[in-house]
């Protein structure tokens, strides 16, 4: 049998892997085009990058087509070619300069189109020449052959290199730095103050002998908390507490953002500025868990660690209220009780059992930001107690079933009393005292709120204020009794 001819060794050579990468980037990059086209609202433009985002990747595609068309009808000197460029470098260069561009540009949530569209637009430059005639594919070898060139990608390949390593290594340091601040809230448990007789015998043994020095001879308690959880604006229900018992003066703290957004820089300036002998965190088990910060993107520079440290001015902090979320029970007195029901809707994500991951974190986040306090607070010998308060899903079950109906739901899916044995078991974890309203106000139920609002009315702050006045007296009597008597002295 005759032999076969052997075939030529540059046919004899595999095909490298480079090779079919070029040929699947036309067809990426047409994918991803009519992806963003198809992803962006026809007539509105809520994200504005999307569509030309779109329309530059089905161009690139195109071109990059029609280049490695003419390309394969001179395969001889192609595979040589794609070695010679070390094109996966390159392209590896290209995508982090692609990814740069995005980022500078800020699009937001669809930063990943803008990335693929300089992506593809770079990867049809760099593949231009294997469309060029033989004379620019000679020039152009000598040119990317010199040592400009090649130092040049070097340098660019450093740079990249140093800018992922200092990144990489300030995000250790921020996840080591959260790992103390956590393992420092996790204060021991101390005994919680017990009530005592007012006996002259007793005084100077069992009662805490800062109460003695007491500014005014009053009982200074400092209430942090949201000014709509406090009585609204005019803080109804603190000015009522401090008139029921004669001898409190009340220190009102809002909080500028929810605590599950993390505490404000001065927080922790104005409560020990007050000089309290007690601190009542009021927490909203529901309204507060509302309030989520923004998630850092993958395209929003001022959400890397090297921009913070390099330009503190210009970063946003990561904990910000999402705009987008409707507040909880802010529908006006004039607004449709459907509008009001929608307004409720977000305040069931704290009831659902089981919780969620993003709940159990917006969690941590109110834990962190109240261990931040307490902290403070015992380093100064300042006891500080918790409030759970109810929302008004919580107190009217009528309505409770109403929002759950809305949203598709069951109530089996749900449990109300969910936010406030969150809170108590935390206070129970670090010694602290737990004033839970829910079931002291859950007799009253609709008629403690405003129409179509989740404000307390008159009724609702004269509940409130009477039950934590209550539980004061019956845990600080002794030291209320004896402000009392210093002021009628």
């Amino acid at each position: 049998m005759p032999k076969l001819a052997a075939r030529p060794a540059g046919r004899a050579r595999p095909v490298a892997p480079a090779t079919f990468l070029l040929g699947a980037l036309p067809i990426v990059s047409f994918v991803s085009g009519a992806y963003c086209l198809g992803l962006h609202p026809f007539g509105q433009a809520p994200q504005q990058v999307l569509a030309p985002s779109g329309i530059v990747l089905i161009l690139a595609s195109l071109a990059q087509a029609r280049v490695l068309f003419v390309a394969w009808k001179n395969r001889d000197t192609l595979e040589g070619l794609i070695e010679h460029r070390r094109i996966l470098s390159a392209l590896a260069i290209g995508l982090v300069g692609s990814y740069i561009f995005a980022v500078a540009l800020a699009p937001g949530l669809y930063g990943g189109a803008a990335m693929a569209a300089a992506f593809s637009v770079f990867a049809t430059v760099l593949i231009l020449p294997l469309a060029a005639s033989p004379r620019a594919l000679a020039v152009w070898k000598h040119w990317t052959s010199g040592r400009i060139s090649r130092r040049t990608v070097r340098a660019l390949a450093c740079l990249s290199i140093a800018i992922v390593c200092c990144e990489a290594a300030l995000q250790l340091e921020r996840v080591a730095r959260e790992y103390r601040a956590d393992a420092a809230a996790r204060l021991p448990r101390v005994p919680a103050v017990v009530n005592v007789s007012i006996t002259p015998a007793l005084l100077a043994d069992e009662l805490d002998l800062r109460f003695v020095s007491m500014s005014a001879g009053r009982f200074r308690l400092v209430i942090v908390g949201e000014a709509a959880q406090l009585g609204g604006p005019p803080l109804a229900c603190v000015a009522r507490l401090q008139r029921d018992l004669p001898g409190l003066e009340i220190v009102a703290v809002p909080l500028e953002r929810a605590w599950s957004l993390g505490a404000s820089a001065d927080l922790e300036q104005k409560v020990v500025a007050a000089r309290p002998d007690l601190v009542l965190a009021v927490v909203g088990g529901c309204e507060n868990l509302v309030h989520a910060p923004v998630a850092p993107g993958w395209f929003d520079w001022r959400a890397w660690e090297l921009s913070k440290r390099l330009f503190p001015a210009a970063t946003a902090p990561a904990d910000v209220a999402d705009a987008s979320q409707p507040l909880s029970g802010n529908a006006s007195p004039d607004d449709t009780f459907e509008a009001y029901l929608d307004c409720l809707v977000p305040e069931l994500i704290a009831c659902r059992s089981p919780i969620t991951v993003d709940i159990a974190a917006r969690w941590q986040r109110s834990f962190r930001a109240m261990d931040e306090l307490n902290l403070a607070c015992r380093e100064r010998n300042i006891p500080m107690s918790v409030v759970a308060l109810p929302s008004r899903i919580q107190l009217d079950p009528a309505l409770f079933e109403m929002v759950v109906r809305r949203t598709g739901g069951t109530p089996e899916q749900f449990d109300v009393g969910l936010p406030q044995r969150s809170l108590a078991a935390y206070a129970e974890e670090r010694g602290m005292r737990c004033l839970d309203l829910l079931p002291l106000l859950r007799t009253e139920g609709r008629k403690l709120f405003g129409r179509n609002t989740a404000t307390w009315n008159e009724r609702g702050n004269t509940a409130v204020a009477g039950a934590i006045g209550g539980w004061l007296e019956s845990c600080y009597g002794s030291q209320l009794a004896l402000a009392v008597g210093s002021i009628n002295r």
